[in-house]
């Protein structure tokens, strides 16, 4: 994947400080380099797969170290991010990451998802937060989101979540790749 050196170095001094503060404070699953490259380079591909879905504002649910939000503001510097996370150990690095960093118009948001609202329009997107139909159930009455974007495995799980929140679906699109063999899909829900 061709990426410019300034968004590789920003990608690559992410993953250095994601995999030192990983030992202390569990802040993702991925444990090896590889593991959390491999998290990194499907959050890219997503983000440019369904960049024309993002609305000026996004907002990462359950952000965790800030993967998601952390890489579509590196790709897409001209969005506003937020990143929304209640556990507080994995927001304290979102901060000194974003420090170190040193990338503007991205907020580290202490708070659960379900409390959080804004009062203009946004994507809400997700990778490894909760269900399809939780996430749904748990943002139904937030009126400013135009659309989510979740990052999924191509598979069975997937499609059995599809169905489960079916009935909470209007109209949602597949945006599916491959990243290191493995099937993924971008999940867009435009109206719930």
């Amino acid at each position: 994947m061709q990426l410019k050196p300034a968004i590789k170095k920003n990608l690559e001094t992410f993953l250095g400080e994601v995999l030192k503060q990983n030992t202390k404070h569990n802040l993702t699953g991925a444990k090896t380099k590889k593991d959390f490259e491999f998290h990194i380079e499907d959050c890219v591909k997503a983000t440019i797969l369904a960049s024309d879905a993002l609305e000026n504002i996004v907002v990462d649910y359950g952000s965790g170290s800030g993967l998601l939000g952390v890489v579509i503001k590196i790709l897409k510097p001209n969005k506003e991010v937020f990143l929304v996370e209640r556990n507080l150990r994995k927001h304290q690095f979102q901060k000194f990451v974003l420090t170190k960093l040193g990338i503007d118009g991205i907020i580290p948001i202490h708070d659960d998802v379900a409390n959080f609202s804004l009062d203009k329009k946004y994507t809400a997107c997700s990778k490894a937060f909760a269900p399809i139909k939780k996430t749904l159930l748990m943002t139904k009455n937030k009126e400013n989101i135009k659309n989510y974007l979740f990052l999924k495995k191509n598979d069975a799980n997937t499609k059995r979540e599809l169905l489960e929140a079916r009935p909470l679906i209007y109209d949602y699109k597949m945006h599916n790749y491959l990243c290191q063999n493995v099937k993924m899909t971008v999940i867009e829900v435009n109206d719930h």
